[in-house]
């Protein structure tokens, strides 16, 4: 198994298709409200990772403010878990941030996605904040300082 990663810094036109069948055994969402969330955004980059021609998975964000960076969606197929992937994905995205004059990396997550939780503090993110979103849901808030 050879896992080639692609970076886009722009809406993924051409890999839209895959990236919704892949976020269905990942964490599916509505393609209609995913595209127009991320029509609006600026400064967009999609990390998609595939084996072969498959999309398993991906890691998609976009600039906030100047020098701030929203890491929003992301996810491995449950196929490639535990494989490393998430982390070279998360690694590629930071690399990218650096690279285009970002200070800061924000994310968010559930306070029961253990699995993301952990990745992300691996990754250098610390904990900002906490809120329960409209489904009484509890949110982490995630923000790293990356070095120039």
């Amino acid at each position: 198994m050879s896992i080639e990663y692609l970076l886009i810094d722009e809406f993924p036109t051409a890999q839209i298709n895959q990236l919704f069948e892949a976020a269905k055994l990942i964490d599916p969402f509505p393609l209609d409200s995913f595209t127009k969330h991320l029509n609006r955004q600026h400064q967009i980059l999609c990390c998609f990772a595939y084996d072969a021609e498959q999309m398993i998975g991906y890691k998609i964000g976009y600039q906030i403010r100047d020098g701030y960076f929203e890491s929003w969606v992301g996810g491995v197929s449950p196929a490639y878990r535990r494989q490393g992937i998430a982390k070279n994905l998360i690694e590629q995205q930071h690399q990218w941030c650096v690279d285009h004059g970002y200070s800061y990396i924000n994310t968010m997550t559930s306070g029961d996605n253990q699995a993301m939780l952990i990745a992300n503090l691996k990754a250098g993110y610390q904990v900002v904040g906490t809120y329960h979103d409209r489904s009484k849901i509890l949110k982490v808030i995630m923000q790293k300082h990356l070095k120039q």
